[in-house]
């Protein structure tokens, strides 16, 4: 079978889970709070269709001005490409941005790149020591990257990591508002 044959066929496998695909809710409240005001991308190892169909499905493909795929870039994770070219077609310096990440080949890439790093593990270790699982498929290893020219950006991270939830009688998803994840 060839290399292509592969990445076919594991696409068509994945495509069947993407009912279940759910967000890291810390990552993408962040992504929420600074949609518009900071250039943002995702950048990941995955296909352009998978990860478009991901980022529809979670509601969140708007949030992002650019999505970089394995197909945009020659070298993959550890080299440093596929988050240089995120950097680049948001036009921010990679010094100036701060990826969160899953792997440890992507954290090395990402250093290898000059930035700073969110390693978004923390985080999905905190939802299943609060909600007692973990999700089931955590965005297809897609993740924000975005520009830290607000300072506010590294204080965000870090309470979102460390926020318990708000318990209420109402019943949903996890929601960020006004910087906080809440029950909605």
């Amino acid at each position: 079978m060839s290399s292509h044959a592969i990445v076919r066929e594991k696409e068509a496998a994945y495509l069947t889970l993407i009912t279940q695909v759910e967000p890291i809710n810390a990552v993408v409240g962040i992504a929420r709070e600074h949609h518009g005001k900071i250039p943002m991308a995702v950048a990941s190892g995955g296909t352009h269709r998978i990860i478009e169909q991901v980022l529809e499905h979670l509601g969140i493909r708007h949030l992002f001005d650019a999505v970089v795929t394995s197909e945009d870039v020659v070298n993959q994770k550890p080299a440093p490409d596929i988050f240089l070219e995120a950097a680049r077609r948001i036009g921010v310096p990679p010094q100036f941005c701060r990826p969160f990440e899953d792997t440890d080949l992507g954290l090395e890439a990402i250093r290898a790149a000059g930035m700073d790093v969110v390693d978004v593990r923390e985080l999905i270790a905190k939802h299943r020591r609060l909600f007692g699982f973990q999700p089931i498929l955590v965005l297809g290893d897609v993740f924000c990257m975005m520009s830290r020219t607000e300072s506010a950006l590294e204080q965000d991270a870090h309470d979102h990591a460390n926020r318990e939830p708000l318990n209420d009688d109402r019943v949903g998803k996890s929601r960020p508002c006004s910087g906080a994840l809440t029950r909605s």
